[in-house]
Protein backbone atom coordinates (compact mmCIF):
# COMPACT_ATOMS: atom_id res chain seq x y z
CA UNK A 1 0.00 0.00 0.00
CA UNK A 2 1.10 3.68 -0.90
CA UNK A 3 2.09 5.66 1.78
CA UNK A 4 1.58 9.53 2.35
CA UNK A 5 2.94 11.92 4.82
CA UNK A 6 0.34 14.47 5.61
CA UNK A 7 1.93 18.33 4.78
CA UNK A 8 3.13 20.23 7.50
CA UNK A 9 2.83 16.99 9.65
CA UNK A 10 6.19 15.19 8.09
CA UNK A 11 5.68 12.95 11.49
CA UNK A 12 2.03 11.30 10.80
CA UNK A 13 2.27 8.69 8.41
CA UNK A 14 -1.40 8.11 6.96
CA UNK A 15 -2.13 4.68 5.05
CA UNK A 16 -4.35 5.28 1.98
CA UNK A 17 -5.93 1.84 1.01
CA UNK A 18 -8.85 0.87 -0.93
CA UNK A 19 -12.18 1.55 0.21
CA UNK A 20 -14.00 -1.62 1.34
CA UNK A 21 -17.29 -1.83 -0.93
CA UNK A 22 -20.35 -3.18 0.81
CA UNK A 23 -23.97 -1.93 -0.21
CA UNK A 24 -26.66 -2.02 1.35
CA UNK A 25 -30.01 -3.82 0.77
CA UNK A 26 -33.79 -3.80 2.50
CA UNK A 27 -35.08 -6.92 2.05
CA UNK A 28 -38.37 -7.52 3.68
CA UNK A 29 -39.08 -11.28 4.51
CA UNK A 30 -42.29 -10.41 6.24
CA UNK A 31 -44.21 -12.76 8.86
CA UNK A 32 -47.00 -10.84 10.98
CA UNK A 33 -46.27 -7.67 11.07
CA UNK A 34 -49.16 -6.08 13.54
CA UNK A 35 -49.56 -7.59 17.08
CA UNK A 36 -52.63 -8.56 18.65
CA UNK A 37 -54.95 -5.94 20.08
CA UNK A 38 -55.79 -7.82 23.27
CA UNK A 39 -58.88 -5.84 25.66
CA UNK A 40 -57.34 -6.28 29.60
CA UNK A 41 -60.38 -3.71 30.97
CA UNK A 42 -63.20 -3.34 28.26
CA UNK A 43 -65.84 -0.46 28.58
CA UNK A 44 -68.60 -1.19 31.10
CA UNK A 45 -66.22 -3.43 33.02
CA UNK A 46 -66.84 -3.30 37.16
CA UNK A 47 -64.69 -2.54 39.92
CA UNK A 48 -64.82 -1.23 43.81
CA UNK A 49 -65.45 2.58 44.01
CA UNK A 50 -65.29 5.18 47.24
CA UNK A 51 -67.17 8.29 47.16
CA UNK A 52 -64.50 11.45 47.85
CA UNK A 53 -66.25 12.14 51.12
CA UNK A 54 -63.01 11.77 53.01
CA UNK A 55 -58.96 10.42 52.01
CA UNK A 56 -59.34 6.99 50.61
CA UNK A 57 -56.21 5.81 52.70
CA UNK A 58 -55.08 8.50 55.43
CA UNK A 59 -51.92 7.02 56.44
CA UNK A 60 -50.79 7.24 53.21
CA UNK A 61 -52.25 9.22 50.63
CA UNK A 62 -51.05 6.41 47.85
CA UNK A 63 -51.58 2.89 49.56
CA UNK A 64 -55.15 3.19 47.92
CA UNK A 65 -53.66 2.87 44.37
CA UNK A 66 -51.49 -0.03 44.91
CA UNK A 67 -51.81 -3.69 44.37
CA UNK A 68 -51.62 -4.67 47.68
CA UNK A 69 -54.47 -2.14 49.08
CA UNK A 70 -57.57 -4.26 50.27
CA UNK A 71 -60.58 -2.50 48.66
CA UNK A 72 -63.47 -5.19 49.99
CA UNK A 73 -64.92 -2.88 51.60
CA UNK A 74 -65.38 -0.43 48.65
CA UNK A 75 -69.01 -0.98 47.11
CA UNK A 76 -68.76 -2.87 43.49
CA UNK A 77 -70.02 -0.95 40.68
CA UNK A 78 -69.94 -1.13 36.68
CA UNK A 79 -68.57 1.99 34.30
CA UNK A 80 -69.34 4.36 33.68
CA UNK A 81 -69.73 6.13 37.23
CA UNK A 82 -71.82 9.29 36.80
CA UNK A 83 -74.59 11.70 37.42
CA UNK A 84 -76.64 14.25 35.25
CA UNK A 85 -76.44 12.12 32.17
CA UNK A 86 -78.36 9.47 30.45
CA UNK A 87 -76.39 6.82 30.92
CA UNK A 88 -76.27 3.21 32.27
CA UNK A 89 -73.69 2.51 34.73
CA UNK A 90 -73.31 3.33 38.26
CA UNK A 91 -75.13 6.56 39.16
CA UNK A 92 -73.76 8.96 41.93
CA UNK A 93 -76.83 11.01 42.51
CA UNK A 94 -75.69 12.03 45.47
CA UNK A 95 -72.40 13.69 44.12
CA UNK A 96 -73.26 17.08 43.06
CA UNK A 97 -72.75 19.31 46.31
CA UNK A 98 -71.37 16.79 48.47
CA UNK A 99 -68.00 15.53 46.84
CA UNK A 100 -65.75 16.33 44.27
CA UNK A 101 -63.84 12.99 43.28
CA UNK A 102 -64.69 9.09 43.28
CA UNK A 103 -62.32 6.71 43.49
CA UNK A 104 -61.95 3.53 41.24
CA UNK A 105 -59.71 0.58 41.11
CA UNK A 106 -60.07 -2.33 38.12
CA UNK A 107 -57.68 -5.53 38.33
CA UNK A 108 -56.56 -6.81 35.45
CA UNK A 109 -54.39 -10.10 34.22
CA UNK A 110 -50.99 -10.46 32.42
CA UNK A 111 -49.13 -13.39 31.62
CA UNK A 112 -46.10 -12.16 29.77
CA UNK A 113 -45.68 -8.41 30.44
CA UNK A 114 -42.49 -8.48 28.34
CA UNK A 115 -44.94 -9.58 25.64
CA UNK A 116 -46.45 -6.20 25.32
CA UNK A 117 -45.50 -4.01 22.42
CA UNK A 118 -47.88 -1.35 23.58
CA UNK A 119 -50.26 0.16 25.96
CA UNK A 120 -53.42 2.31 25.80
CA UNK A 121 -55.89 4.14 28.72
CA UNK A 122 -58.93 4.89 26.89
CA UNK A 123 -60.80 7.06 29.65
CA UNK A 124 -64.28 9.74 28.74
CA UNK A 125 -64.28 12.00 31.47
CA UNK A 126 -66.01 14.68 32.57
CA UNK A 127 -64.14 16.86 33.73
CA UNK A 128 -60.43 15.26 34.70
CA UNK A 129 -58.71 12.27 36.44
CA UNK A 130 -55.21 10.94 37.35
CA UNK A 131 -54.71 7.51 36.45
CA UNK A 132 -52.35 4.91 38.06
CA UNK A 133 -51.39 1.12 37.46
CA UNK A 134 -49.76 -0.43 40.09
CA UNK A 135 -49.26 2.70 41.80
CA UNK A 136 -47.32 4.15 39.11
CA UNK A 137 -49.29 7.59 37.28
CA UNK A 138 -49.74 6.91 33.75
CA UNK A 139 -52.06 10.08 32.80
CA UNK A 140 -53.80 12.91 34.22
CA UNK A 141 -56.03 15.49 32.57
CA UNK A 142 -57.34 18.36 33.29
CA UNK A 143 -56.16 18.48 37.11
CA UNK A 144 -53.80 20.21 38.59
CA UNK A 145 -49.96 18.77 38.96
CA UNK A 146 -48.89 17.19 42.37
CA UNK A 147 -50.71 14.80 44.86
CA UNK A 148 -54.56 15.47 44.91
CA UNK A 149 -56.83 15.22 48.07
CA UNK A 150 -60.63 14.41 47.80
CA UNK A 151 -62.03 18.02 47.92
CA UNK A 152 -59.09 18.71 44.92
CA UNK A 153 -61.47 19.67 41.62
CA UNK A 154 -60.31 19.49 37.58
CA UNK A 155 -59.19 22.82 36.22
CA UNK A 156 -62.24 23.15 33.89
CA UNK A 157 -65.78 22.17 32.89
CA UNK A 158 -66.35 20.70 29.26
CA UNK A 159 -69.00 20.96 27.24
CA UNK A 160 -70.86 17.85 25.58
CA UNK A 161 -70.73 15.60 23.53
CA UNK A 162 -67.72 14.15 25.10
CA UNK A 163 -65.34 11.61 23.54
CA UNK A 164 -62.98 8.94 25.10
CA UNK A 165 -59.03 9.96 24.78
CA UNK A 166 -56.29 8.00 24.45
CA UNK A 167 -52.98 7.70 26.70
CA UNK A 168 -50.10 5.77 25.45
CA UNK A 169 -48.22 3.97 28.39
CA UNK A 170 -44.91 4.10 28.12
CA UNK A 171 -42.53 1.41 28.58
CA UNK A 172 -45.72 -1.21 29.40
CA UNK A 173 -43.50 -4.41 30.01
CA UNK A 174 -41.96 -2.09 32.97
CA UNK A 175 -45.41 -1.33 34.15
CA UNK A 176 -47.32 -3.81 34.27
CA UNK A 177 -46.50 -7.15 36.17
CA UNK A 178 -46.90 -10.93 35.59
CA UNK A 179 -50.48 -11.85 37.18
CA UNK A 180 -52.72 -9.22 38.77
CA UNK A 181 -52.51 -5.94 38.37
CA UNK A 182 -54.68 -2.74 39.15
CA UNK A 183 -55.83 0.20 37.16
CA UNK A 184 -56.52 3.04 40.14
CA UNK A 185 -58.28 6.41 38.73
CA UNK A 186 -59.57 9.56 41.14
CA UNK A 187 -61.94 10.90 39.17
CA UNK A 188 -62.70 14.69 39.86
CA UNK A 189 -65.23 17.49 38.90
CA UNK A 190 -64.58 20.62 38.24
CA UNK A 191 -66.74 22.14 40.71
CA UNK A 192 -68.69 21.05 44.11
CA UNK A 193 -72.07 22.29 43.34
CA UNK A 194 -72.14 24.31 40.35
CA UNK A 195 -71.08 21.27 38.03
CA UNK A 196 -74.81 19.39 36.39
CA UNK A 197 -72.71 16.15 35.50
CA UNK A 198 -70.00 13.66 36.17
CA UNK A 199 -68.61 10.58 33.70
CA UNK A 200 -65.72 8.28 34.33
CA UNK A 201 -65.53 5.58 31.80
CA UNK A 202 -61.43 3.48 31.34
CA UNK A 203 -60.94 0.96 29.47
CA UNK A 204 -57.69 -0.80 28.59
CA UNK A 205 -56.19 -2.56 25.42
CA UNK A 206 -52.78 -4.05 24.71
CA UNK A 207 -51.11 -4.63 21.48
CA UNK A 208 -48.70 -8.56 22.40
CA UNK A 209 -45.93 -8.38 20.19
CA UNK A 210 -46.30 -11.59 17.60
CA UNK A 211 -44.21 -10.19 14.92
CA UNK A 212 -41.60 -12.43 14.12
CA UNK A 213 -37.83 -11.75 13.45
CA UNK A 214 -36.89 -11.39 9.75
CA UNK A 215 -33.69 -10.08 7.87
CA UNK A 216 -34.07 -6.24 7.11
CA UNK A 217 -30.61 -5.48 5.35
CA UNK A 218 -28.11 -7.16 3.78
CA UNK A 219 -24.25 -6.45 3.08
CA UNK A 220 -23.09 -7.11 0.60
CA UNK A 221 -26.21 -6.51 -1.38
CA UNK A 222 -27.58 -9.27 -3.06
CA UNK A 223 -27.40 -10.34 -6.82
CA UNK A 224 -24.23 -8.22 -6.96
CA UNK A 225 -21.24 -8.85 -8.58
CA UNK A 226 -18.01 -9.25 -7.16
CA UNK A 227 -14.71 -9.48 -7.39
CA UNK A 228 -14.28 -11.49 -4.08
CA UNK A 229 -16.89 -12.67 -1.34
CA UNK A 230 -15.01 -13.59 1.99
CA UNK A 231 -18.09 -12.27 4.30
CA UNK A 232 -21.92 -11.30 4.59
CA UNK A 233 -23.30 -9.56 7.30
CA UNK A 234 -27.34 -9.77 8.39
CA UNK A 235 -28.91 -7.14 10.05
CA UNK A 236 -32.56 -8.55 11.66
CA UNK A 237 -35.19 -6.38 12.59
CA UNK A 238 -34.87 -6.87 16.24
CA UNK A 239 -32.07 -8.95 18.38
CA UNK A 240 -32.22 -12.47 18.26
CA UNK A 241 -30.74 -15.25 20.13
CA UNK A 242 -29.33 -18.99 19.14
CA UNK A 243 -27.23 -17.81 16.49
CA UNK A 244 -24.30 -20.28 14.97
CA UNK A 245 -22.14 -20.12 12.36
CA UNK A 246 -23.02 -23.10 10.88
CA UNK A 247 -26.54 -21.84 10.50
CA UNK A 248 -25.57 -20.05 7.12
CA UNK A 249 -24.73 -22.33 4.30
CA UNK A 250 -22.95 -21.47 1.60
CA UNK A 251 -23.39 -23.37 -1.67
CA UNK A 252 -24.39 -25.39 1.05
CA UNK A 253 -21.20 -25.03 2.83
CA UNK A 254 -21.71 -23.68 6.60
CA UNK A 255 -19.72 -20.49 6.52
CA UNK A 256 -17.06 -20.63 9.17
CA UNK A 257 -16.89 -18.30 11.35
CA UNK A 258 -19.58 -15.99 13.10
CA UNK A 259 -18.96 -12.61 14.70
CA UNK A 260 -21.90 -10.28 16.87
CA UNK A 261 -21.77 -7.00 16.40
CA UNK A 262 -24.86 -6.40 18.08
CA UNK A 263 -27.92 -8.70 19.20
CA UNK A 264 -29.37 -8.12 16.23
CA UNK A 265 -25.92 -8.05 13.53
CA UNK A 266 -24.00 -10.50 12.63
CA UNK A 267 -20.74 -10.90 10.17
CA UNK A 268 -20.40 -14.65 8.61
CA UNK A 269 -17.19 -15.90 7.41
CA UNK A 270 -17.46 -17.90 4.35
CA UNK A 271 -15.34 -20.78 2.80
CA UNK A 272 -13.48 -20.14 0.33
CA UNK A 273 -15.52 -19.49 -2.86
CA UNK A 274 -14.32 -19.83 -6.69
CA UNK A 275 -15.87 -18.01 -9.74
CA UNK A 276 -19.89 -18.56 -10.12
CA UNK A 277 -23.24 -18.52 -8.99
CA UNK A 278 -23.13 -18.15 -4.97
CA UNK A 279 -25.89 -19.34 -3.26
CA UNK A 280 -26.24 -18.60 0.37
CA UNK A 281 -29.26 -19.79 2.95
CA UNK A 282 -30.53 -20.45 6.52
CA UNK A 283 -30.43 -24.17 7.10
CA UNK A 284 -33.70 -25.28 8.32
CA UNK A 285 -33.33 -26.24 11.11
CA UNK A 286 -31.30 -23.41 12.74
CA UNK A 287 -32.16 -22.22 16.00
CA UNK A 288 -32.81 -18.27 15.35
CA UNK A 289 -34.95 -16.38 17.61
CA UNK A 290 -36.08 -13.49 19.37
CA UNK A 291 -35.83 -12.80 22.44
CA UNK A 292 -39.44 -12.37 23.54
CA UNK A 293 -40.59 -14.47 26.56
CA UNK A 294 -42.48 -16.91 24.35
CA UNK A 295 -39.67 -16.63 21.40
CA UNK A 296 -40.82 -15.78 17.57
CA UNK A 297 -38.78 -18.15 15.49
CA UNK A 298 -36.89 -16.42 12.52
CA UNK A 299 -38.57 -17.41 8.87
CA UNK A 300 -34.85 -17.43 7.27
CA UNK A 301 -34.35 -17.20 3.33
CA UNK A 302 -31.65 -17.57 0.54
CA UNK A 303 -29.71 -15.25 -1.42
CA UNK A 304 -27.63 -15.39 -4.42
CA UNK A 305 -24.15 -13.32 -5.41
CA UNK A 306 -21.61 -13.48 -8.27
CA UNK A 307 -17.80 -13.72 -7.84
CA UNK A 308 -15.97 -12.82 -11.17
CA UNK A 309 -12.44 -11.89 -10.23
CA UNK A 310 -12.25 -9.34 -13.33
CA UNK A 311 -15.38 -7.89 -12.89
CA UNK A 312 -14.76 -3.89 -12.72
CA UNK A 313 -14.99 -2.12 -9.51
CA UNK A 314 -16.49 1.34 -8.56
CA UNK A 315 -14.25 4.64 -10.04
CA UNK A 316 -13.83 5.62 -6.45
CA UNK A 317 -10.73 7.16 -5.19
CA UNK A 318 -9.47 9.33 -2.20
CA UNK A 319 -8.87 12.60 -4.18
CA UNK A 320 -7.92 15.30 -0.80
CA UNK A 321 -7.58 14.82 2.79
CA UNK A 322 -7.50 17.04 5.18
CA UNK A 323 -6.11 15.79 9.17
CA UNK A 324 -6.48 18.91 10.81
CA UNK A 325 -9.03 20.98 10.08
CA UNK A 326 -8.59 24.77 11.81
CA UNK A 327 -9.54 26.91 8.56
CA UNK A 328 -11.85 24.91 6.18
CA UNK A 329 -15.18 23.48 5.88
CA UNK A 330 -17.67 22.67 8.67
CA UNK A 331 -19.39 19.74 8.94
CA UNK A 332 -23.22 19.74 9.40
CA UNK A 333 -23.11 20.51 12.98
CA UNK A 334 -20.56 23.12 12.46
CA UNK A 335 -17.82 21.62 13.89
CA UNK A 336 -14.50 21.80 12.31
CA UNK A 337 -14.05 18.27 11.65
CA UNK A 338 -11.29 16.51 9.85
CA UNK A 339 -12.28 15.61 6.23
CA UNK A 340 -11.64 13.59 2.93
CA UNK A 341 -12.51 14.20 -0.29
CA UNK A 342 -13.66 11.36 -2.94
CA UNK A 343 -13.37 11.18 -6.73
CA UNK A 344 -15.77 9.47 -8.97
CA UNK A 345 -14.41 8.60 -12.35
CA UNK A 346 -17.40 6.88 -13.77
CA UNK A 347 -19.78 8.58 -15.63
CA UNK A 348 -22.53 7.13 -13.61
CA UNK A 349 -23.25 8.08 -9.95
CA UNK A 350 -22.21 5.30 -7.23
CA UNK A 351 -23.60 4.96 -3.92
CA UNK A 352 -21.66 4.94 -0.66
CA UNK A 353 -24.33 3.25 0.89
CA UNK A 354 -22.40 0.31 3.20
CA UNK A 355 -18.90 1.62 2.53
CA UNK A 356 -16.05 2.29 5.15
CA UNK A 357 -12.70 3.83 5.36
CA UNK A 358 -9.85 1.52 6.41
CA UNK A 359 -6.05 1.28 6.92
CA UNK A 360 -5.73 -1.73 7.06
CA UNK A 361 -7.17 -4.00 4.40
CA UNK A 362 -7.66 -7.24 6.27
CA UNK A 363 -10.07 -5.35 8.78
CA UNK A 364 -12.51 -3.79 6.80
CA UNK A 365 -14.52 -1.90 9.60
Amino acid sequence: MPSSAVTGYPSMTIKLCRLVFLATSVLLVRGPVAGETITLIPPGASGHYLKGTADPSPDDSAAWRQTSFNDSDWPTGIEPLFYGEPLAGTELPDMRGAYTSVYFRQEFEVSQPADLASLTLKVLSDDGFVAWINGQEVARFNVPEGELGPNATAITTFNEPLSAEEYTVENPGAVVRPGRNVLAIQGLNASLSNSSDFVLSPSLEATVDNTVPVVERILPTPGAVLRDLTAVEFYFSRPVQGVDAADLLVNDVPATELTEFAPGQFLFALPRLTAGTVSVRFRDDHGITDRASTPHPFGGGSWTFTVNPDAAGPGISINEFLADNEHSLRDEDGDKSDWLELFNSDTQATSLTGWWLTDDQDKPR
